[in-house]
């Protein structure tokens, strides 16, 4: 698995939820032969002509990506959350930054365990889950 991208399993799970794949700036690309390449999705006329040869090509995102969907902020009753990512102890949240000390909004805090990109795909998901994100 590439851990710069999103799996393509990753990727059907947030169109499913109303993401427009169409802002993903990288492209997983499978040729006939077997052979896997990313490149970034307006280098497209890049990929290797050879005869008898097709090529698959899936759009991915990447963190940057997700970072650019995600909201900044989240107001719930007048209270303001704040995406924070905290690299020393490794949390990606929505935290009230103006309120009580250490007020994170309830579900939405993720520890990158599995990295920073496997975070923010899940606090996407929550996010668009939960109607902070207008799809189409």
């Amino acid at each position: 698995m590439n851990k710069q991208v999103l799996t393509t399993e990753q990727m059907k799970s947030l169109i499913k939820l109303g993401i427009d794949y169409g802002k993903a700036s990288m492209c997983e690309c499978i040729s006939s032969e077997g052979k896997q390449v990313y490149i970034a999705s307006d280098s497209l006329s890049f990929l290797p002509d050879k005869k008898n040869v097709t090529w698959t090509v899936f759009k991915v995102f990447t963190l940057q990506d997700i970072f650019d969907m995600l909201p900044k902020e989240i107001i719930i009753k007048k209270v303001s959350y704040q995406l924070n990512w905290n690299p020393l102890n490794g949390s990606l949240r929505y935290d009230n930054v103006y309120g009580d000390e250490g007020t994170t909004l309830y579900g939405c805090c993720y520890i990158e365990e599995e990295g920073i990109l496997y975070a923010a795909y899940n606090i996407l998901v929550w996010v668009l889950e939960n109607g902070y994100i207008k799809t189409k």
